[in-house]
């Protein structure tokens, strides 16, 4: 491990509980202790009495404990290196991608400051600077674990988890970079802007999925119409929603407005199949709809 990397690394980091991987650490050597003694002790035993002297050379399970013992002294060796080399690794590969991070900064934080889209542009970065935060403590804290709890398969495991993570900030990244190249209309922003609209289409259908298990439940013509009401709605909005990216091609919209119509229609979706839900609890009449009522408001309630 580099000494940039530990520098950059070790500013705050949240140990992990090791109590427990520290005592199966404890456990592998006093277990790789007892097993491999079991030949010595062999030896002493009838050094120490008088027996036949076919029985003084251990049997071959004696021997074949004590190399058990070897064995599980050696698993755990493997187990520290596997955990050192992971870590190093990490903290060679951090140094890049902090740079990138910092690379990726600078070219998204003008789109913020420009005030378009604040609150979906706002997610993306707090995303990344999230995800960056976490691996970095991650990875500090398991470069300072203890010698015993570094003999665990969990902190081999943990760190095995800590390196195939990286590609979480990679994707923040990614999804920085599409944003900048959306808001430029850069020659991949078709693709950026099909990636937007799928999120929006799957919400669109979970809502007409619950709508239509309502309609097949509910018998109260104010639910039903509700519901069809709700049904020709998603079906316009996913129309609309097509037709912001042909905007979009014509010019007649600027991507920070298409943005924010997509979130427009995804919340508003929500809002509506809220609405249809409490009206078809607070139609059920039954004892059994009641208590489901009841529930339901008091959970929104809260």
């Amino acid at each position: 491990m580099t000494s940039l990397a530990v520098d950059a690394l070790n500013q705050g980091p949240e140990r992990p509980n090791t109590s427990w991987r520290s005592l199966r650490g404890v456990l592998r050597i006093v277990a790789g202790l007892l097993l491999f003694l079991v030949t010595p002790a062999w030896f002493a035993v009838t050094s120490a009495v008088d027996v036949p002297q076919s029985l003084v050379w251990p049997t071959w399970y004696a021997w074949a404990t004590s190399f058990m013992g070897i064995v599980v002294w050696a698993r755990g060796w493997m187990l520290r290196r596997l955990a050192r080399d992971n870590i190093q690794r990490a903290a060679e590969e951090w140094e890049g991608l902090e740079k990138r991070h910092l690379e990726v900064e600078r070219a998204f934080c003008p789109l913020l400051g420009a005030g378009r889209y604040d609150r979906g542009l706002s997610a993306r970065l707090e995303a990344a600077r999230a995800e960056r935060d976490s691996l970095r403590a991650r990875i500090a804290a398991e470069a300072s674990i203890p010698f015993l709890a570094s003999m665990s398969a969990a902190t081999a495991r943990e760190t095995e988890t800590i390196v195939g993570d990286f590609h979480g900030l990679m994707d923040a990244h990614v999804a920085l970079m599409a944003a900048c190249d959306l808001f430029a209309l850069a020659p991949a922003w078709r693709a950026v802007w099909d990636n937007e609209l799928g999120p929006v289409y799957e919400d669109l259908t979970v809502v007409e999925t619950l709508t239509e298990s309502v309609q097949r439940r509910s018998r109260e013509p104010s639910v039903l119409s509700m519901a069809a009401s709700l049904t020709a709605w998603l079906n316009e909005q996913r129309l609309a929603a097509n037709d912001l990216g042909a905007s979009l091609e014509r010019a007649q919209m600027d991507p920070a407005e298409a943005l924010t119509q997509l979130d427009r229609i995804a919340d508003e979706a929500r809002v509506r199949l809220v609405r249809l839900i409490e009206t078809a609890l607070g139609a059920d009449t039954s004892m059994i709809g009641k208590k489901r009522y009841k529930r339901w408001r008091n959970a929104h309630v809260r």
